[in-house]
């Protein structure tokens, strides 16, 4: 098995609230995930605290409109590690 993790952030849905999708990784985090023409499982940990403060820059450089959206909301918007479990 190959080392593979990604992370994912919990972007728009609304202003105010969290997307769906973001419930149900909350409530059921070991899913499957599909790479080009790999399926393969994957568990997501919310990252918080320090984790998500020094990955946070890197994720706004990529794609600045989430960092837009960010100063936008006074949630935070949550970001995720997925780590391959297969």
């Amino acid at each position: 098995m190959r080392s593979w993790r990604t992370r994912l952030r919990a972007g728009p849905a609304t202003i105010t609230t969290h997307p769906h999708w973001y419930h149900n990784l909350k409530a059921s985090p070991k899913i499957k995930a599909e790479v080009g023409t790999q399926t393969f499982t994957v568990v997501a940990e919310e990252l918080d605290g320090t984790a998500r403060t020094r990955l946070w820059p890197k994720l706004v450089a990529e794609a600045p409109s989430v960092g837009e959206f960010q100063a936008r909301t006074t949630r935070q918007i949550p970001v995720f590690m997925l780590t391959r479990r297969d």
